[in-house]
């Protein structure tokens, strides 16, 4: 299975036929290098872009040209799928990797709509998370300090990714610098580096270029005041096969 399938799998039972149907809408990819914007605030666009290798995240920038980064996006995410409705994207998409992503023009995504309720709710499904998401980043920035910014994102990212089996032994790979993740969680790179620095030092994270390791992530959810209820993964694959 593809990322993108294991992603739905995580939030509603997808059959086998969705399952193929799915895999044939997105065998055809491209590869996005690093840096890139994939969509643009303001672009008009056909397509509903999929990230099924690689990271990538929403942003916006503000009139003295500050980037606020509101959504990190791995393996298996949606970058736009309200622009199947909506005319126009509101924020611009850009990797942070080199990414493999499918594009499934608009007309599939409606025929989906119309015709596979079941996959129709796990669509639905993902949109909602992301609300929930986002609701969760903005308490994140307006009421917590920052080692808890921090630690919290990384508690979050940590559970996204081991949902979809991309976690080992607590080892992950986040291709972010300080700058993004200060664009991220509202911090100064002075402020991060400071941040980093207390989350290492509690033995909490260690930080190897772009792999995080998190050894006891228990441990780690009690400091960032973490709870992955606002993620809803009720039926990961991951717990599943673990039952």
């Amino acid at each position: 299975m593809n990322a993108f399938i294991r992603k739905l799998g995580c939030y509603s039972p997808v059959s086998e036929s969705d399952s193929a149907l799915i895999g044939t809408l997105t065998e055809n990819t491209r590869l996005v290098a690093r840096r890139t914007d994939l969509v643009r605030e303001g672009d008009s666009t056909n397509v509903v872009h999929i990230i099924l290798e690689g990271f990538a995240v929403r942003y916006k920038i503000i009139g003295d040209g500050t980037r606020q980064i509101f959504g990190y996006l791995v393996p298996g995410d949606i970058c736009d799928l309200h622009v199947a409705l909506l005319a126009e994207m509101d924020h611009t998409v850009s990797t942070l990797s080199d990414c493999v992503v499918a594009e499934i023009r608009r007309p599939s995504i409606l025929n989906i709509v119309a015709e596979r309720p079941a996959l129709t709710r796990a669509l639905w499904w993902t949109m909602l998370v992301d609300e929930a998401v986002l609701r969760e980043w903005i308490t994140n920035i307006g009421a917590r300090n920052a080692e808890i910014r921090i630690a919290h994102l990384l508690c979050e990212i940590h559970a996204r990714l081991d949902a979809i089996g991309l976690v080992s032994e607590g080892i992950f790979s986040l291709p972010i610098t300080q700058q993004e993740l200060g664009d991220t969680v509202g911090l100064s790179i002075v402020q991060v580096n400071r941040s980093l620095k207390t989350i290492r030092e509690r033995g909490l994270a260690t930080f190897r270029k772009h792999l995080i390791d998190i050894p006891d992530i228990r441990r780690m959810q009690d400091f960032a005041d973490f709870n992955e209820n606002y993620l809803h993964l009720r039926s990961s694959p991951r717990s599943r096969s673990a039952r």
